[in-house]
């Protein structure tokens, strides 16, 4: 993908004005344009970038395409009738990095708030996907972080930039523009696996969950799940109700809500006794929720008998 760069415009008003006074036809904005331009060409190809570029300058290019992704690119506005230097992410990392130690890249993550130093204003946020990144604690999403600070069920998303080094190692995450709190979202994940079964899932047969049924539940077990409630295996049935099942040494426990509703069959069996309980719930108000919770806390589904 390219697209026009409406940021480089600013930095070629940048070098205008260190360019020395010159006489000819074109205007400072012109050749600062043209400077530009051959910034970026020289650099793609591998030659010695103009002198008349101040090699300061180049902090400026963490302003343009910070959002570039691998395959996508930002093309300079160029004079009319011919093309323009395109700008990769590869070649503004190393434009940025011929005049300085580190780079700034938008990001936009998901994962947990593991730590947060009050003292010094920052907080450890690590993503899903492993990386480790030391934020800056901004009054704006003070709340929400202290709110979420160690709780591992809570997932925040986090849109913001960072400041990355040569080798791509993150040094800092700073100027954090969004930060959203996702309560429980462990338990809306396993029940998202279940929006890609089709119908036939099972040897031909077996019918889906409707997509409908399995974000409303989703969303009604969320909302209110308990900490001390270990989180549920989930599944699909045949006949399209969803089942869910808590597992500890002694007591197995389940739930299946018949497709398309909150009605719950909850259905409760000591192993070694083999004696049950049965009980019907439904979930659509908040008397009846707490029922659910206290059936499955009562049952073994605590998360010390399950572990």
């Amino acid at each position: 993908m390219v697209e026009k760069g409406s940021a480089i415009p600013l930095l070629s008003c940048v070098v205008a004005g260190a360019l020395p006074i010159q006489i000819g036809n074109q205007t400072f904005f012109d050749q600062a344009r043209d400077l530009v331009a051959q910034v970026i060409e020289c650099k793609a190809a591998s030659k010695p970038l103009p002198d008349a570029f101040p090699r300061s300058f180049l902090a400026y290019f963490n302003g343009i395409g910070r959002r570039l992704k691998e395959g996508e690119s930002v093309e300079l506005n160029p004079p009319a009738g011919s093309g323009g230097p395109v700008l990769t992410p590869k070649l503004r990392k190393e434009l940025i990095l011929h005049g300085s130690k580190t780079y700034v890249m938008d990001i936009d993550k998901r994962g947990r708030i593991e730590a947060m130093d009050f003292n010094n204003r920052s907080f450890r946020f690590r993503s899903l996907s492993g990386e480790i990144y030391n934020a800056r604690l901004n009054k704006p999403i003070e709340e929400a972080v202290r709110e979420a600070c160690g709780v591992n069920r809570t997932w925040v998303d986090i849109i913001g930039q960072g400041v990355f080094n040569a080798d791509e190692q993150q040094e800092e995450l700073v100027d954090i523009r969004h930060l959203d709190l996702l309560p429980n979202q462990e338990i809306i994940e396993a029940f998202t696996a279940l929006e890609d079964i089709q119908d036939g899932w099972l040897d031909g047969e077996g019918k889906a969950p409707s997509a409908d049924h399995v974000e409303t539940l989703a969303g009604r077990l969320a909302k209110d799940y308990p900490s001390e409630l270990a989180l549920p295996f989930v599944a699909a049935m045949p006949d399209g109700s969803i089942y869910l099942e808590w597992i500890s040494p002694h007591i197995r426990t389940s739930a299946e809500f018949v497709a398309s509703s909150l009605v719950a069959q909850l259905h409760s069996t000591k192993i070694a006794s083999g004696e049950s309980t049965v009980e019907i719930v439904d979930l659509s108000t908040g008397e009846t929720i707490t029922r659910f919770f206290d059936f499955i806390a009562k049952n073994g589904g605590t998360v010390n008998e399950s572990a």
